[in-house]
């Protein structure tokens, strides 16, 4: 009897210390909020103001940095977008001479004979960044109308950014002209420049050494010079 008064008692005891030490277990209650209490709000952050005569003066954004975030306006001295020449970017490419696009320009009325005549202007510039250097007979420009040969020049040197005129005089074109020649100006080299063991005279980029000014083109500016006058 007293064994199991003894049992009982370990076991109430037993519960009792788990209770206890259940009860001295920190915890962090929930707040509660009594009626009529309102929950405080977080106010957003100010913005100093300074005070007039501080000396101080608010952070100002330079005329250079509001340019630069307007589309489409450059920062003067930047760096600028360079220009992709024909045929597009070529690594290496150093001497490159190159047949520029024609325009007929001063462009003018033959009262003689109700004609117009115009200056046809027409380049070979060298758009890389080394001279060519070749032989005689290795280079030649070409200016025609149609098959026909107008104007040839040769050349042996040309120091990058050189140009050679190949411009002329055209006469004889009307208005009702319907099938207007085509201009057409293009560099050509001897067969052999690629094998005579000199690279001063090997064009680096083919692919702009002709460039064509069709009639009509030519046709539609001595129209609207016509119109005017």
């Amino acid at each position: 009897m007293r064994k199991t008064a003894y049992a009982v008692g370990a076991l109430f005891g037993a519960l009792a210390f788990s209770t206890v030490s259940l009860a001295q277990t920190p915890t962090q209650p929930l707040p509660t909020l009594k009626p009529g209490v309102v929950q405080p709000q977080v106010k957003p952050k100010v913005q100093p103001q300074l005070k007039p005569g501080s000396g101080l003066t608010q952070p100002q954004i330079s005329p250079d940095a509001a340019r630069q975030m307007q589309p489409g306006i450059r920062t003067p001295g930047a760096t600028p977008t360079p220009r992709v020449p024909p045929g597009g970017f070529h690594a290496g490419c150093a001497i490159d001479p190159a047949a520029e696009p024609m325009r007929a320009i001063h462009v003018r009325r033959d009262t003689r004979n109700n004609t117009y005549l115009f200056w046809l202007s027409a380049v070979v510039k060298n758009v890389g960044t080394e001279a060519y250097e070749g032989g005689a007979g290795q280079a030649q420009a070409t200016l025609r109308e149609g098959n026909r040969v107008i104007v040839t020049r040769s050349f042996t040197r040309l120091a990058p950014g050189q140009t050679i005129s190949m411009g002329t005089t055209i006469t004889g074109w009307r208005t009702s002209d319907e099938f207007p020649p085509d201009y057409t100006l293009e560099i050509s080299y001897g067969p052999d420049i690629r094998i005579d063991g000199n690279p001063k005279n090997d064009d680096c980029r083919m692919n702009n050494n002709k460039t064509v000014l069709s009639g009509q083109q030519i046709l539609n500016v001595i129209r609207t010079f016509a119109a005017r006058y």
